[in-house]
């Protein structure tokens, strides 16, 4: 997994390249800048492509140079984004319910920061295969799944994987389709909480801040006897209870882990 580190600011550049990140505290920062989305038009890479780059202008993290951040004057500082050149990706998905795998999208999403982007990249052809080519280097999800997006409740066949890209063709993939982990449980009200049934509440299962996920939840509805089942799941979510009708509170789960 690549290290993760959530960014205490962020912006996106105007139509001359400037940005500006406020409500900084005091202290050293590490600024980096990359383009987003990774796939502009959700199709191939522009012909153009840069890396994730540190101030003053490396790809390699640890010779970037920290900035100081003051109050007053402004700390201003300039980036040249460093050109790189794009990799094949490319593999083979089987389907463990025996349902062909052809026709499934390709998705590729990574997180930069406080930004997030994920772009469709590829399709699977009859013979099981699929093949990204032009991939700038970094850490991707990599997600193949039914064209449109999945339902809320997880029923879908998928397959994903975080990948690292680097300066090599990343060939040979290999990914079988499941419908992801289950979750079961039941809702516990304490007082001086009052719900008097279960009616209109749901349980949704979001993606913690630090994973390489789009923010896309799982829901399910809470039974009549407070159960829920939630189904689809893969990686780290925070779980929330809420409800479709006006109740007086709300209650919330804490975070579990699945892999």
């Amino acid at each position: 997994m690549p290290p993760v580190k959530l960014a205490a600011g962020s912006d996106s550049t105007d139509a001359e390249g400037r940005f500006q990140i406020s409500g900084l505290r005091l202290g050293e920062y590490v600024i980096a800048a990359a383009p987003s989305p990774l796939f502009p038009s959700g199709g191939r890479a522009p012909a153009r492509l840069y890396g994730a780059t540190f101030f003053p202008s490396t790809l390699d993290v640890q010779q970037a140079v920290s900035v100081s951040a003051f109050s007053y004057p402004a700390t201003i500082v300039q980036l040249e984004l460093v050109p790189v050149r794009g990799v094949r990706v490319s593999g083979s998905v089987m389907s463990r319910s025996g349902r062909p795998a052809d026709g499934l999208t390709v998705r590729l999403y990574r997180r930069f920061g406080g930004f997030g982007a994920g772009s469709d990249v590829a399709v699977v052809d009859a013979k099981g295969t699929f093949e990204i080519p032009r991939v700038p280097p970094g850490w991707y999800r990599l997600t193949i799944g039914p064209r449109t997006s999945p339902s809320g409740d997880g029923g879908d066949e998928f397959a994903d994987k975080i990948i690292e890209v680097q300066d090599r063709d990343l060939d040979d993939l290999s990914l079988v389709l499941d419908r992801g982990a289950s979750l079961s449980g039941r809702i516990i009200v304490e007082a001086p909480t009052k719900l008097p049934s279960a009616v209109g509440l749901r349980v949704s299962a979001s993606p913690t801040a630090e994973q390489l996920s789009p923010p896309r939840p799982i829901t399910s509805r809470v039974a009549a006897d407070w159960s829920f089942r939630l189904n689809g799941l893969s990686g780290s979510y925070q779980f929330t209870i809420g409800a479709q009708v006006s109740v007086s509170d709300a209650a919330q789960v804490a975070i579990a882990k699945l892999k």
